[in-house]
């Protein structure tokens, strides 16, 4: 553009063949004498080098600043879009706003998620977990926490959208949350009910692929005093065995489900050295505010 604007008409953008008028418009022209460009009838500087049309004499070299002036607003705008959509687009590709911890101890990090109402500790050598109910815009927030052993494990099991039973982690990943109830499955809110429901067609009906094995059948427990069931089940696939194991806790809040799920899936490896107890652990952790 820098090569070709000098020579078109200000007024209609023919090309200025004729360098005292336009041969399309008529519109009297002007030529710089400095770059040889075109200019219109009242242009005082030229507006391609700054020559000064009238007087022969070059404009200060300050005046180009006025670009700059104008660019401002516009990188202002561009700055704040990319901050407003960069956690959404994070979200889209499976990582979302990190979660800071509250506390410390030999156990292990506290961490809190307040949209959620609750609290948990993870092991100390953990990835930092990220909090999908902090999303910004609200509109993409899901009402998840994601944590793995290693960090690589998290964006796959955030583009699951919370469900574990299709990831492959290569070490211990959890997700913590909230799901709306499924009214087409169960309407009741006792924990075994809905958790027997969920379990029942994944272990007789799995995808493609997957053969699934009731380790331990659905049983109640007590989870910080609340009612609670649990399920373990293994996975097996070609290419690996996994164990997955899912909790849910009757925690009734207002503006929440009234279920809250714990989902863990391990590799058999690590289930066979610690792994249950590291997921036992985190499950005992869990404090609802």
């Amino acid at each position: 553009m820098a090569l070709t604007a000098p020579t078109l008409c200000p007024r209609c953008d023919a090309p200025a063949t004729i360098p005292d008028h336009c041969i399309q418009c008529a519109l009297p022209l002007r030529q710089c004498g400095a770059c040889r460009g075109v200019a219109g009838p009242f242009d005082r500087h030229c507006g391609f080098c700054g020559f000064e049309l009238i007087r022969a004499r070059r404009r200060a070299g300050a005046w180009r600043l006025w670009l700059i002036a104008a660019l401002v607003p516009l990188l202002v705008g561009l700055g704040y879009g990319a901050w407003s959509t960069g956690l959404a687009a994070q979200l889209l590709r499976g990582r979302g706003p990190t979660l800071t911890p509250s506390a410390s101890s030999p156990a292990g990090v506290l961490y809190q998620a307040p949209l959620l109402g609750f609290e948990y500790s993870l092991p100390a050598q953990w990835a930092e977990p990220v909090d999908f109910s902090r999303a910004i815009p609200p509109q993409v927030a899901v009402p998840f926490v994601f944590a793995a052993e290693n960090g690589a494990d998290l964006n796959p099991a955030a583009a699951l959208g919370g469900d574990l039973v299709l990831d492959h982690p290569s070490a211990a990943v959890v997700s913590l949350g909230r799901p709306l109830p499924d009214p087409h499955v169960v309407t009741s809110q006792d924990p075994a009910t809905v958790l027997t429901a969920q379990v029942a067609p994944l272990a007789s009906s799995p995808p493609p692929g997957l053969v699934v094995d009731v380790v331990t059948p659905v049983h109640t427990l007590k989870v910080g005093g609340r009612r609670a069931a649990q399920v373990v089940l293994r996975f097996t696939t070609s290419s690996s065995v996994d164990f997955f194991e899912e909790t849910l806790i009757s925690a009734p809040a207002p503006g929440h489900a009234p279920l809250f799920r714990i989902e863990a899936l391990i590799p058999a490896s690590e289930w066979s050295h610690g792994g249950t107890q590291t997921v036992a652990s985190l499950i005992d952790s869990v404090r609802f505010s």
